[in-house]
């Protein structure tokens, strides 16, 4: 199928709005082509829906009450394939007050830029229908003109440009060798040309699969929105004969440092095409590069379950759990709480991501909680289970046990275990132990578990 390929993502009680949208959307006389939402029965829905957002250029999410918990797993595959190094343009189109509250803390959570067309009047739930020329304009958005998107590349190392004509200016030069050092700490492969590269009698050679990428200034910034192939251009002018074939086989990103303001460089960011723009600053941006280059050996948090305990606790959870990692993943906060019968679903979306795996005994039985149980044989039965659903899954997927780091979260139960870094039987040994402590309404890490988790993620997270 040729064209711009677009997914739907919805939930029923929006189907009114998306009729009307999608009347107007597809047109004749524009390649745009809806993946449909319809399975057959012997389908199992979510495979196909989720193998179909893999395919789509355009992720368009009409994001209402209710999307999401019954939607919002599509929304974050859609944002995990930038993780993966693939760029789906993302359309979020909110109807609903809440609606854009979810999507404005979903937006911050992924580091994405992108901005939302809301279909609401201000201070009501009233939807507001979509008129012709809105969908008009949505359109113009998808069907932008971008530098062509090229197939996958194996992406091998980093080549951080200097000015190609002339010398980078001051800030931008600071934060460029900022992210040299960044990126070097990262154990990538990385080289650097001086300023003034673009001259075709020093015939520049290199290997394909590189990735390029050249700082902006703001004053620069409006040539590359306006021609964002202008340093594809000035590479090839620089490149040796024999070099200019691997160019087809690299990429190029464009950043502009944090404190270099562009509004209209800035709107592009995170676009889904190469060439790449990119606004932040140095560490920002050398987590993007540390994902593109294979060195970036952080995943996401997955814990098994959700805790049954007052809400002031089940948000304290998270919290003190990032306490202890934070500094071991990308900013954003990807900690999701998932029921035990969605975990294998869940946990075989991101187990080739590095994960991070967490489990824990909030939810132990009440004879135990009343002393009348066992807590250790509760703890390592329940363990036991979650690690034999995941093995299988690693298994299936060709992985190891060292591609996930695994979390041990205990507290009810503490006192029936011995005190040591890890669950105490041999086949648990890979379990992590956090010892959690309650303090009135709040967790608190016990200091010496907290310690050891956090030098065992640190050597866990620079692995190669």
């Amino acid at each position: 199928m040729s064209g711009t390929q677009v997914f739907l993502s919805y939930v029923e009680d929006t189907k009114p709005f998306v009729d009307e949208f999608r009347e107007f959307f597809f047109s004749r006389d524009v390649e745009l082509y809806c993946l449909d939402r319809d399975v057959t029965a012997s389908e199992v829905e979510r495979d196909v829906l989720a193998e179909r957002i893999k395919a789509a250029d355009v992720f368009i999410a009409f994001i209402g009450n209710a999307y999401e918990t019954d939607r919002g797993h599509e929304l974050v595959q859609c944002a995990s394939l930038r993780r993966a190094g693939r760029f789906p343009r993302i359309v979020p189109l909110t109807l609903s007050q809440s609606g854009k509250v979810a999507w404005e803390k979903f937006k911050k959570e992924q580091q994405l830029e992108v901005e939302d067309e809301p279909f609401y009047e201000p201070g009501t739930a009233k939807w507001i229908m979509p008129d012709v020329q809105k969908i008009v304009e949505i359109r113009k958005v998808v069907l932008r003109p971008v530098v062509p998107a090229k197939t996958a590349i194996d992406i091998k190392h980093m080549i951080l440009l200097g000015h190609p004509k002339s010398t980078m200016a001051a800030g931008v030069r600071q934060a460029s060798d900022q992210l040299a050092e960044a990126v070097r700490a990262s154990g990538a492969v990385m080289t650097s040309w001086p300023d003034d590269w673009c001259d075709p009698d020093r015939k520049a050679a290199f290997e394909p699969g590189a990735l390029f990428v050249q700082p902006v200034a703001a004053a620069d910034a409006p040539g590359h929105v306006e021609e964002p192939g202008r340093t594809e251009r000035y590479l090839r002018v620089a490149l040796s004969d024999a070099s200019k074939p691997a160019l087809d086989r690299s990429r190029i990103m464009l950043w502009l440092p944090k404190g270099e303001p562009d509004e209209a460089f800035a709107k592009l960011a995170g676009n889904e095409t190469w060439p790449a723009f990119q606004t932040g600053t140095p560490s920002e941006l050398s987590q993007v590069l540390a994902r593109l280059l294979g060195r970036d050996r952080r995943g996401p948090v997955l814990t098994l379950e959700g805790v049954d305990e007052p809400a002031d606790v089940r948000r304290k959870l998270p919290e003190e759990i990032y306490g202890c990692v934070r500094r071991y993943l990308p900013e954003e906060n990807t900690y999701v709480e998932y029921p035990p019968a969605e975990f294998e679903t869940h946990f075989g979306d991101i187990a080739a991501q590095r994960p991070i795996l967490v489990a824990h005994d909030f939810k132990a039985s009440a004879n135990v909680l009343m002393g009348k149980g066992d807590p250790r044989q509760e703890i390592l039965a329940k363990f036991t289970d979650v690690q034999e659903r995941a093995d299988r899954i690693l298994q299936a997927q060709g992985l190891n046990i060292e591609d996930v780091f695994w979390v041990a979260c205990i507290a009810n139960g503490r006192h029936g275990l011995p005190r040591s870094p890890h669950l105490p039987t041999f086949h648990l040994r890979r379990w992590v132990i956090l010892e959690l402590q309650h303090a009135g309404e709040k967790f608190i890490p016990e200091e010496q578990s907290r310690q050891r988790l956090d030098a065992a993620l640190g050597a866990w997270a620079q692995a190669a």
